[in-house]
């Protein structure tokens, strides 16, 4: 029997690219909104834009005029996300529950469809 070394991986880490370094990728937006890497910037008038960098991409990601009512109603009155924020698209959505932009998205799935 051979030793083998089996080696335990957090799947984000399985997904870095290797060009990028370890502060780059802790500055991005893992697992959406509630992993604490997205700006919240305050429009007034009772609307929020929520800004971060997208994990696969990192490039920057905007979701623009979001009701903070609707936000909260997500996080905190267990809401289905499409339910709370239905005037978002799903791309939008998307991005604030895993971190992903439509164009990372979009690859990923060609991908998979190859």
């Amino acid at each position: 029997m051979s030793n083998i070394e089996l080696k335990t991986m957090n799947i984000l880490d399985a997904l870095k690219p290797a060009d990028i370094t370890d502060e780059e990728w802790d500055s991005r937006a893992h697992y959406g909104f509630r992993g604490g890497n997205m700006t919240i910037i305050n429009l007034g008038n009772s609307y929020i834009n929520i800004a971060g960098k997208c994990v696969m991409s990192g490039k920057h990601y905007v979701i623009h005029r979001i009701l903070i009512a609707h936000l909260n109603m997500w996080l905190n009155e267990d809401r289905m996300i499409q339910d709370a924020l239905s005037q978002l698209s799903a791309d939008d959505r998307g991005f604030l529950l895993n971190g992903i932009c439509p164009e990372a998205r979009a690859k990923m799935e060609e991908s998979f469809n190859d």
